[in-house]
């Protein structure tokens, strides 16, 4: 299907299937990191406790009489956590030797003898094949996938779909619908959160979302908070944080739904200027802007509206033209939280009559 306005879009499936993925519940995506969470054994030591040896770790204690000895916790899985924590550079680090290798990271481990590292082997069921460690911060700050995922299974049901999960940004993005929220705006809109774990100290960011079930283009509302450091606070704590951070984002899609339905048919007298002037005020660069207004003029072209247009037509042509080829991944986003602006904010801008520029309010 497309959207009425711009002829662009996709389906459901198109949309899920062109990253590969299915549609899955927030139940099922929660076991299956559950399943692969628990199949991993996890311990701490301090770097005095730990030996590299012909590629494998191991932990160093004494016997008996005294004498130290050496216990396999397993084959080293990849180097390039070993390097970020004990700032080695990783391409200098794989290409040494093995023994050479082994000697420069026990020397940095030993020179961070009193630091504590996370182990984590996964066993691998097999006498003939080694169990594999990977080597990680001891910090319980570092909130994984599955935390995220417990959260989300608790806060929006077992039954919320994940429509797309994207990494391709250098930080998970997780796109939920809620199947109870479903809206007539004069379009008809599905709606859920959308969950962004960006960085390592920070709570993830949780925006109410939209998606046109004609198009699928997608609309971001901004929750309007600030970034929150979770750096000193508790498991427990941090787990609190982002609970409420979703509880927020859920209850906020009721009242949003009802601003749309006000504002979606407001005209707009000089929309071709209102999408020039609003790209260049929300930064979005001007290749994107000049794609957006040839999507414009394409689509008018024929028709007796000229100029004209409302709301609604605005947020469909911001949302659709995240489907056209030349806009790259990280505009993406950006249009479709200008879209969400458009729906909490715009009508309550003013421009003027002449040219639509913004005008700001004196103080």
């Amino acid at each position: 299907m497309a959207d009425a306005y711009t002829d662009l879009g996709k389906t459901i499936e198109e949309y899920v299937n062109e990253a590969g993925k299915e549609i899955i519940t927030v139940r099922q995506a929660y076991e299956r990191a559950k399943k692969a969470y628990d199949a991993v054994e996890r311990s701490e030591a301090l770097g005095s406790e730990m030996r590299v040896k012909n590629e494998d770790m191991y932990l160093a204690g004494k016997n008996a009489m005294g004498e130290e000895k050496l216990d396999l916790v397993g084959h080293i899985a990849c180097y390039d956590k070993i390097g970020a924590l004990l700032k080695i550079p990783v391409p200098y680090l794989v290409r040494l030797g093995p023994d050479m290798r082994a000697d420069n990271i026990n020397y940095w481990l030993k020179k961070e003898g009193d630091r504590k590292f996370a182990l984590g082997t996964r066993r691998s069921g097999d006498e003939t094949t080694p169990n594999l460690v990977e080597f990680g911060e001891a910090k319980r700050q570092n909130i994984g996938f599955v935390d995220c995922l417990k959260v989300l299974y608790e806060k929006v049901g077992g039954s919320a779909q994940i429509i797309r999960t994207d990494s391709s940004l250098g930080h998970t993005q997780i796109d939920i619908l809620i199947p109870d929220k479903r809206y007539d705006v004069g379009e008809t809109y599905m709606a859920g959160i959308r969950f962004v774990h960006k960085r390592k100290f920070q709570a993830p960011e949780v925006s109410p979302i939209f998606l046109n079930e004609a198009s699928c283009g997608i609309i971001e509302c901004d929750d309007y908070l600030g970034p929150i450091n979770i750096r000193d606070l508790s498991y427990d704590d941090i787990l609190r944080v982002i609970g409420e951070k979703v509880e927020n984002a859920v209850d906020s899609l009721e009242g949003l739904a009802y601003t749309m339905r006000e504002v979606y048919g407001e005209e707009i007298p000089r929309m071709r200027k209102r999408i020039m002037h609003m790209y260049s005020e929300h930064g979005l660069p001007a290749r994107v802007r000049a794609t957006s207004l040839t999507c414009f003029d394409e689509y008018r072209l024929g028709t007796s509206a000229g100029e004209h247009g409302t709301t609604g037509e605005l947020i469909d042509l911001i949302t659709s033209s995240c489907f056209i080829a030349e806009i790259k991944p990280n505009s993406v986003r950006k249009l479709q939280r200008l879209a969400g602006y458009v729906v909490v904010k715009s009508h309550k801008e003013h421009r003027c009559n002449n040219c639509d520029a913004i005008l700001i309010d004196e103080v």
